[in-house]
């Protein structure tokens, strides 16, 4: 279904949810005539498709209205959540605003930490009837940011929700130009200083990935890999622990042989090349792989189903995205954003602390019972509840100092100086560029 009109130098483009574009180009010959005949009437009839597709798109989707409705700002483009529902992208309302970078093609779709918060956000809006909206900007630029964090305040947005790891200083500087706004972002690193109506939240994702490296040692996986999307703290969180954890594991249970991969995408969405890369992984010989490819994830999942393999899934539970998914590594954003949202209210927001290390106001893991695995429902053959319940318990009590002693993105910024810094490997573990 058609999503998205954007008007580009006389011709009209359409966006479709599998993210091709196609121009709507008028025949050649018949234009010339026109526009010898009488000028104003090729301008008619481009207005008159336009506004014939506008409407057309709205009646297929069901129309809108109401807090189901979304929208992006920045570009003035029309999208369409899950819901089915539509709003115009440049005068909708609302009085929650979720914003994204353009980079995220599955939107609020992509069935990872995008869908999540949007669901949070969806929940508390429709409990409590406000209405809510997202957008998009244009480019991940900080202006772009910016012009949308514009747009949603003159539409309403009371509370602003910045998902992802967008230019901090657009998001710094948006808060203190708006202090009648609260904004709550979530994996956004870096304020050296937060404003008092800024709440940032960023999850201690390492020890999903530590609960994930050792799960896969003790399942009995001897060649496992990690695709992770960019080279961003948010997403080498997960790597960090999950290499740590493989390492931990095969010490502590004297288990040899590990190998570890680990391989940049360098995109965050579905794609054949993704799904080419794993495959080639799973053909050389790697057992398991970990996603952690936000709105990727879904295409090394189609490469295990197709090998017959082993996948993990990242960010939310990706079960039922495949026959092959074992289990799905996880931070728990819908509660933690529906909190803040109910704090956001109620008075008791916590704009302003912090920050922290990552430049954050709040870092919630395991202590927070915030982040882990799925263990139901699963597809382990060995690792069951008592052994991960003994695992999620050694790491939260730091049995032997093993969470306080992690090694985090920010005090190791780089794969290669993470692995170089592990005193004592019972693994291999190799870096592809």
């Amino acid at each position: 279904m058609i999503n998205r009109f954007l008007m580009y130098s006389g011709h009209l483009s359409i966006y479709t949810k599998n993210n091709n574009y196609s121009n709507i180009q008028s025949n050649n010959i018949y234009f010339l005539e026109l526009r010898r005949r009488n000028m104003r009437r090729i301008k008619l009839l481009v207005v008159m498709l336009i506004a014939f597709a506008l409407v057309f798109s709205m009646a297929a989707c069901g129309g809108g209205g109401g807090g189901g409705t979304t929208s992006t700002g920045g570009g003035g483009t029309t999208t369409t959540d899950d819901s089915g529902t539509t709003d115009s992208g440049s005068g909708s309302t609302g009085q929650i605003a979720a914003v994204f970078g353009s980079g995220h093609a599955e939107g609020i779709n992509d069935k990872a930490f995008i869908q999540d918060c949007w669901t949070a956000i969806k929940k508390y809006g429709d409990e409590t009837g406000k209405t809510y909206t997202y957008y998009q900007p244009i480019d991940d630029s900080k202006q772009s940011f910016m012009d949308t964090y514009d747009t949603a305040i003159k539409n309403g947005a009371e509370v602003i929700v910045a998902i992802g790891n967008e230019p901090s200083d657009s998001l710094k500087e948006a808060t203190w130009d708006n202090p009648d706004v609260k904004f709550i972002s979530i994996e956004s690193t870096g304020f050296d200083e937060i404003a008092p109506n800024h709440f940032a939240i960023l999850m201690e994702v390492t020890h999903a990935g530590w609960l994930s490296g050792v799960s896969m040692v003790r399942e009995g996986f001897k060649n496992l890999g990690i695709l992770p999307c960019v080279a961003i703290p948010p997403v080498d969180m997960w790597t960090w622990g999950w290499i740590q954890g493989a390492n931990y594991a095969a010490g502590k249970y004297g288990v040899e042989g590990i190998s570890l991969k680990h391989h940049y995408l360098n995109q965050w969405w579905a794609g054949p090349e993704i799904q080419t890369k794993a495959a080639a992984w799973y053909s050389d010989g790697v057992e398991v792989i970990q996603c952690n490819t936000a709105g990727g994830n879904t295409s090394i999942i189609a490469a295990s189903d197709a090998a017959g393999a082993a996948v993990y899934g990242s960010d939310k539970d990706q079960f039922e995205e495949g026959d092959t998914v074992v289990t799905s590594q996880v931070a728990f954003r819908m509660p933690i954003v529906y909190d803040a949202l109910v704090s956001a209210y109620d008075g008791t927001f916590r704009g302003g602390e912090g920050p922290i290390a990552g430049g954050v106001s709040w870092c919630p893991g395991v202590e927070s019972d915030a982040v882990g695995l799925i263990m139901t429902p699963n597809r382990f053959n060995v690792y069951n509840q008592a052994m991960y319940d003994e695992d999620y318990a050694t790491l939260k009590n730091d049995v032997d100092g093993v969470r306080t002693g992690l090694m985090d993105v920010f005090s190791v910024p780089t794969v290669d100086e993470l692995w170089g810094k592990i005193t004592t490997k019972y693994v291999t573990f190799e870096n592809i560029e």
